[in-house]
């Protein structure tokens, strides 16, 4: 859940503000959702006359304090705070957002007790912000009924721990540095320029071809080549006073159009995916002195961009060695992770999420380079199956099981012509990988990590929808396993829980997760399911 604070002075500027039709045209519908006084709940888009008595109610309190002791008050008295849903998240009523609202304000204190007096506020419900994000907007006077001034203190942890509490109550992601691998949002311009070109930013673009050739490498040096021979300039982060004889991060771009004179535009790992960095990359690959060199090469004077090829035809599929297309190559090699996983513990959380990383590299993989709306919806399954990656502090995803399985998929995928047809062969592999996050989500939920659960059944949704447009789903065997059914009644479950919220079924397992971050000054956290 996104927690933004701020402090102003002017009552009525923010009534009209939370009432009109925002920066970028994104308030829409406005309704006040909850507030102190029960008589201005549900009030919809109120007229002039409406919003002057709001405000002169908001600021009551001023004029006591005034009367009391003669001052004018706190001089940032007005207190706005901003709590939304991430953009996947499903939209939450004004009964869910009237809670939200309560619970922040009797943790803020703003709700009379018997010892204290209470704080004038409201909650206003707007429509989906620019960026697809549900969300609230909280207004209140800094001054209690009785005159005396509220001082907040660390207010930012106990959002914090409202938007973790909150989360847990309705099901929603979590996106932080402790839980989860996340993915940082899109920018609003970002998003507005992804809406006008109708196309996947140069953000999602980079993620997905970093993804892809992450997991197809078996060696540090080996990504550096590889994500160079697939249109991306890597740079890499030196660390200070080593003489570039270590590195700690990298930064990727793509090429700018020649003659345009653009400038490049990059982005750290970690600005990519937290499972993108180069320590959580690194983890998932064998030792590898070589690796210097390599970055070395890319940092010389000599390297120079090239023509943007992330669009480029590679060489045609050819066939394997036992006959088969590189694409039921991978998919077979997908099919051998998911056998042996099958005696890895539910409780094993490094195991199902190193599989949902490279899971999601193999997606990445099959989709780069190829155009249309089947292969915009596996780049998005592949988003959404990195997000099913726990991730704690200090430690990082290892190899997955099954002898590099999905390390040879991406491999295989990476190799498969981006002119190739959609066939008989990518509907093997889709419906593997579509039942590797179906086992995913299903070891995830069994074992209470609910909201990793959530984003392995979106993986799995949104390569139904990619499956669906090749003909629906082919097995590597003539019929169904008992397993395989069982698992997808499960599913069946996990699917509407990803539509409309945790079932109460599934629900009973769940347990909040602790740690959000904080985004800049005020800012505690980029969203309530952020």
């Amino acid at each position: 859940m996104i927690t933004a604070a701020k402090k102003g002075s002017r009552t009525r500027g923010l009534v009209e503000y939370l009432f009109g039709p925002g920066r970028a045209e994104e308030h829409t519908d406005q309704r006040i959702a909850a507030a102190w006084s029960g008589a201005w709940e549900g009030l919809e888009r109120p007229d002039e006359v409406q919003r002057a008595l709001l405000a002169a109610e908001l600021d009551a309190p001023l004029e006591t304090l005034r009367g009391l002791v003669g001052e004018q008050g706190p001089a940032r008295h007005v207190y706005h705070l901003s709590i939304s849903n991430h953009a996947e998240d499903r939209t939450l009523t004004d009964e869910e957002w009237a809670v939200v609202a309560h619970t922040v304000a009797d943790r803020l204190g703003f709700s009379e007790t018997d010892t204290r007096a209470g704080v004038r506020w409201i909650a206003v419900h707007h429509g989906a912000a620019s960026e697809g994000r549900d969300h609230i907007h909280l207004q209140a006077t800094l001054v209690r009924e009785d005159g005396r001034a509220v001082h907040l203190s660390n207010d930012y942890r106990t959002l914090r721990e409202v938007a973790t509490d909150m989360r847990a109550r309705f099901g929603l992601e979590v996106r932080t540095r402790d839980v989860g691998a996340g993915t940082p949002p899109l920018s609003r311009v970002e998003v507005q320029r992804q809406n006008t070109t109708r196309q996947e930013s140069d953000r999602e673009k980079l993620r997905r071809v970093v993804r892809a050739c992450g997991t197809a490498s078996r060696t540090e040096a080996e990504f550096v080549t590889m994500a160079g021979e697939h249109g991306v300039i890597v740079r890499p982060r030196w660390d200070t006073g080593t003489g570039r004889t270590a590195v700690v991060g990298y930064s990727v771009a793509r090429p700018s159009t020649p003659g345009s004179g653009e400038d490049l535009v990059w982005f750290g790992g970690g600005k990519l995916g937290r499972d993108l960095t180069l320590p959580a990359l690194r983890a998932g690959w064998t030792a590898d002195p070589g690796a210097v060199p390599a970055w070395r090469a890319v940092d010389s004077p000599a390297a120079r961009p090239g023509p943007s090829r992330l669009g480029r035809v590679r060489p045609g599929p050819g066939l394997t060695a036992g006959g088969d297309t590189q694409e039921v190559a991978a998919a077979r090699a997908v099919h051998q992770v998911r056998e042996a996983l099958r005696a890895v513990p539910v409780g094993d959380a490094q195991a199902w999420s190193a599989a949902a990383r490279d899971g999601a590299g193999v997606l990445a993989a099959a989709a780069q380079g190829r155009p249309g709306g089947t292969w915009a919806r596996v780049g998005q399954a592949a988003h959404a199956l990195g997000a099913a990656v726990e991730k704690t502090p200090g430690r990082h995803v290892g190899p997955s099981v099954g002898e590099g399985g999905l390390q040879t998929a991406a491999r295989a995928m990476l190799s498969v012509a981006a002119a190739t047809t959609e066939g008989a062969g990518t509907a093997v592999l889709l419906t593997q990988v579509l039942r590797l996050s179906e086992s995913i989500a299903q070891a995830h939920a069994q074992a209470g990590r609910l909201v990793l659960a959530r984003a392995a059944a979106a993986a799995a949704e949104r390569n139904t929808a990619a499956l669906a447009r090749v003909g629906g789903p082919v097995e590597l065997g003539p019929v169904l396993t008992p397993e395989q059914v069982a698992m997808a009644r499960v599913m069946d479950t996990a699917r509407q829980a990803a539509r409309t919220g945790i079932s109460p079924g599934v629900a009973s397992g769940d347990q909040p997760v602790p740690g959000v971050r904080r985004n800049n000054e005020r800012d505690t956290e980029r969203g309530m399911g952020s």
